[in-house]
């Protein structure tokens, strides 16, 4: 009894303002999405940081990919000159 009145009193309130649950996410528990936190809540330093990594990390690979070429080149260039010059000992 004090279950079904508390269901339908619930549901009288969302059939007179169904608005105000309009832009909350699925959970509706409060989640941090819901209550201004998550990575909204870092704000421009946040971002910063968070930019500033993946503009930092880009740069890693990017390095170790121009290393690995050049290390390839100079390895290919060493066995061809070995090939060309074949010294018998």
């Amino acid at each position: 009894p004090e279950l079904d009145a508390k269901l339908k009193s619930a549901a009288a309130a969302e059939a007179k303002a169904p608005e105000a649950h309009a832009g909350v996410g699925v959970c509706s528990c409060g989640g941090l999405l819901a209550s201004g936190g998550g990575i909204a809540s870092l704000g421009i330093l946040g971002s910063a940081v968070s930019l500033g990594s993946v503009v930092a990390l880009t740069a890693l690979e990017f390095i170790v990919a121009f290393l690995q070429a050049f290390v390839f080149a100079v390895l290919t260039c060493v066995y061809l000159n070995e090939v060309v010059n074949l010294h018998s000992h």
